[in-house]
């Protein structure tokens, strides 16, 4: 999970929230972002993992950032608190969509790689959509830095 060091709005509360419950309950939970373990380049902390924990800083209608489009473009499957409404978006069976801090926390616990490989097909499809978001958060080259790095896990 990439986490700054602020706590202004709900979901900065929130990462910190599950962040602090992870090193007691889910040790294996890799923290990074400036609240944590600084990363010099955001895909580290999406590529190299099945999962990724993905918290929007609110939860509103349409509202979804490059936290959640650097996950599907690294084929990272986010575990995801966010835009109640994002089926409207992407594939909800390419991801596991969490609507409180218990639902993060159980389903940090639960996943599985058998649960990565049920959800790969929609976690394709939702790195193509994904492709189409990714211009407004990153330029080309980065998108092709990501799935390359994606590549290398597959």
């Amino acid at each position: 999970m990439i986490a700054s060091a602020k706590k202004t709005t709900v979901g900065h509360r929130l990462r910190h929230q599950v962040a602090k419950w992870s090193i007691t309950h889910s040790p294996d939970l890799a923290l990074f972002g400036s609240g944590y373990r600084p990363l010099s380049n955001k895909i580290d902390g999406h590529a190299p993992f099945s999962f990724s924990v993905v918290i929007e800083n609110s939860r509103a209608a349409g509202y979804f950032t490059e936290k959640l489009v650097d996950s599907f473009l690294t084929l990272s499957l986010p575990i995801y608190w966010g835009a109640p409404d994002i089926s409207h978006f992407f594939d909800t069976r390419g991801m596991i969509c969490c609507n409180s801090e218990k639902d993060l926390q159980l389903a940090v616990k639960r996943v599985s790689t058998d649960d990565y490989q049920k959800c790969l097909p929609y976690l394709l499809e939702n790195r193509q959509r994904a492709r189409g978001y990714a211009g407004l958060y990153l330029n080309a080259a980065k998108v092709l830095q990501f799935e390359n790095e994606a590549a290398i896990r597959l």
